[in-house]
């Protein structure tokens, strides 16, 4: 009796030791963070650190930066409309969006969202414009430049067509849209607008590369594009835009001092840079008063 007394207590003790033992790595576990993995959703197969998908965990990427997953397709939401994510580049710190509206075989399919490049111009999570330095010579002297990632493109209602010394400009939709829209892809300077035409509509594109400018807000460029077809711009609507999230991603601190590259090793540096500048046209749409006067809304 006394043998199979002390034996159950040795037990009893030996659970209640073990128990005692286990409970707090067993409670420690429960409030460990989840460990933050790469998402995918669709042909975006990299969802990592600034993004996330919706259904990450919360304290896995940046929530300036969050994504969905619609229907197997990633979609971006940005100023009220919602984008198709066509790619990723962790290395430039730029994103790739279509508007969901265009259909790649069909020419009369527009865009659904309006955007312009001076959406962006109090806009901090997104840029369509960026600084990098360059090494101009062997003696590694360097300049900065801005790349204007994405162009606008303009969709102008003419109620006649455009005179003759500026239509190489006005890519004629009457195939595709009807016989009175016109598109201007670029930041037409005001010389090439014609009083009879009014916006309708200004989405992004970057099927023609990156324009780049330099830093100098005495320097003008012309980035307008003349002489390309209907055809030709509907195909840019569905190779999408480019927008960088390399400012805010930097830790410069100040407003003024924003980031850049460092080409071609894209090591992230601060500078002190100017004010975002563009052509007159795309500056006067950001203002209410010239939308009430001169562009008619859709």
């Amino acid at each position: 009796m006394v043998s199979a007394s002390i034996f159950g207590g040795k037990v009893r003790y030996g659970i209640m030791f073990l128990y005692l033992f286990l409970l707090p790595h067993k409670t420690y576990s429960q409030y460990q963070p989840q460990p933050c993995f790469s998402s995918s959703c669709g042909k975006i197969s990299n969802i990592t650190h600034p993004f996330r998908l919706k259904a990450d965990p919360d304290h896995c990427g940046d929530s300036r930066y969050e994504l969905d997953c619609v229907n197997n397709v990633t979609v971006l939401k940005l100023f009220g409309g919602e984008y198709f994510v066509e790619s990723i580049n962790y290395n430039n710190y730029t994103i790739r969006v279509v508007d969901p509206n265009i259909q790649p075989n069909n020419c009369s399919s527009l865009p659904r969202f309006i955007l312009s490049p001076y959406n962006f111009t109090h806009y901090h999570s997104y840029d369509v414009n960026y600084m990098y330095k360059v090494r101009l010579n062997s003696m590694n002297a360097a300049d900065y430049e801005n790349s204007d990632l994405s162009k606008p493109v303009i969709y102008m209602k003419c109620t006649s067509p455009p005179s003759k010394v500026v239509d190489r400009y006005y890519a004629d939709t009457a195939s595709c849209v009807d016989q009175y829209t016109y598109v201007i892809v670029g930041d037409p300077p005001f010389g090439i607008l014609e009083p009879q035409c009014r916006v309708k509509r200004i989405t992004l594109t970057s099927f023609w590369g990156p324009t780049t400018t330099s830093r100098d807000p005495s320097t003008t460029s012309n980035n307008t594009i003349g002489n390309v077809s209907y055809i030709d711009i509907h195909k840019a609507l569905d190779y999408g835009f480019e927008i960088s999230w390399l400012q805010a991603y930097c830790s410069c601190g100040d407003l003024l001092d924003q980031c850049h590259l460092m080409e071609p090793a894209g090591e992230i540096q601060c500078d002190y840079t100017i004010g975002k500048t563009g052509s007159p046209l795309l500056q006067i749409l950001n203002e209410k008063d010239y939308f009430e006067y001169y562009v008619e809304l859709i």
